[in-house]
């Protein structure tokens, strides 16, 4: 069922950077309501509307009540494929203006869901075929405001620290924003390490097999254990790709209209 964008309360977090702010009022003005960093306000909202979040640490507890008591709302975020500056990361692909991802009550997709390789092939991304043999693994560290917005202070150290114990391979930490690009870092990988970073998004479009939380987007087509990265799955992209494509707006979709018929409630 597709949601009303009239009933949508979009909350605008405060200490923006200049563009991000432009792009959050951009977007809050197809909404019906917009909140600027009261977060007072969006507490005590009517529940008839619906808050559209993002990831501002400050309002993981809010979120957190907003589950608990089963109350709708919409988390966004930068998309999954041919998500915003992505196309530094990746060997022939155009700059454009970026896709965003929202979802109902979630942080990422899901489920694979059948649908059409329209909105796939419109991406026109190359997708290259699975890596075999590589020896290193390529942890993806998560920024501090991610590791704290979900609870995971610690993770890298963490999971550097049980790597050592299960395997001899090499370990290489990615940082987020580094300026190497991704495959470059995967010349040599065997495996991709990440919590939840749309980094796994794009190692899996570049063929590298990866090892994410059983939250992500990308559990559906990797594994979940450490334990099991001498193992990694190699499964058939295609229909993921073709679900990922169909969570996710350019910026001209967010304004037209397009989102809000096809956001599944």
């Amino acid at each position: 069922m597709a949601l009303d964008a009239r009933r949508a309360a979009f909350f605008i977090p405060k200490g923006l950077v200049s563009f991000k702010r432009d792009l959050f009022e951009r977007t809050a003005a197809n909404c019906g309501l917009t909140i600027r960093g009261d977060i007072g306000k969006l507490a005590t909202l009517d529940e008839k509307m619906i808050p559209v979040v993002g990831c501002s640490v400050e309002l993981r507890p809010l979120i957190d009540d907003w589950i608990r008591r089963g109350r709708r709302f919409v988390y966004w975020d930068r998309g999954y494929l041919r998500r915003i500056f992505w196309s530094t990361q990746i060997e022939g692909m155009r700059a454009t203006s970026g896709y965003y991802r929202w979802h109902v009550n979630r942080f990422q997709m899901a489920a694979v869901r059948s649908r059409p390789p329209d909105r796939w092939k419109q991406l026109d991304i190359p997708l290259r075929p699975w890596r075999r043999g590589g020896n290193s693994i390529v942890v993806a560290a998560p920024p501090p405001n991610y590791a704290r917005f979900h609870r995971i202070d610690g993770w890298t150290e963490q999971t550097v620290a049980k790597l050592r114990k299960i395997s001899d391979r090499p370990v290489a930490i990615r940082e987020k924003g580094t300026s190497v690009r991704l495959i470059d870092d995967l010349a040599d990988a065997h495996i991709v390490i990440t919590h939840g970073s749309i980094t796994a998004v794009e190692a899996l479009v570049l063929g590298t097999p990866v090892c994410v939380d059983p939250a992500s987007a990308c559990a559906a087509v990797g594994i979940t254990s450490l334990e099991k990265i001498e193992t990694p799955v190699r499964p058939d992209r295609e229909p993921w790709l073709r679900s990922l494509a169909y969570h996710q707006w350019s910026e001209g979709e967010m304004h037209d209209g397009t989102l809000w018929t096809m956001l599944e409630d």
